[in-house]
């Protein structure tokens, strides 16, 4: 997961430093031995950060014109109003 998020933030060659890095970290090894009940809580802020590194990467949005914007509001309040009655 590591150096999914690397890789898609810094390159290939970064994502393999950093993975290389992190397999051979004795600090870092002994504190996945002590943190195994946190195992949960460590891939949801691996899975936050890789959606972080997509975020960070998409397209950028679509431009809205304010018209089109209210014409979309109307029909979606009407769309509602409708499913109410």
């Amino acid at each position: 997961m590591l150096t999914t998020v690397v890789t898609r933030l810094g390159g290939r060659a970064v994502g393999l430093v950093a993975g290389l890095a992190a397999a051979t970290n004795p600090l870092l090894l002994a504190w996945v031995v002590e943190a195994r009940s946190y195992g949960l809580a460590v891939l949801t802020t691996a899975l936050a950060a890789l959606g972080l590194a997509r975020w960070q990467h998409r397209p950028a949005p679509m431009q809205i014109h304010p018209d089109n914007l209210r014409s979309c509001v109307r029909s979606a309040h009407r769309g509602l109003l409708e499913s109410m009655a």
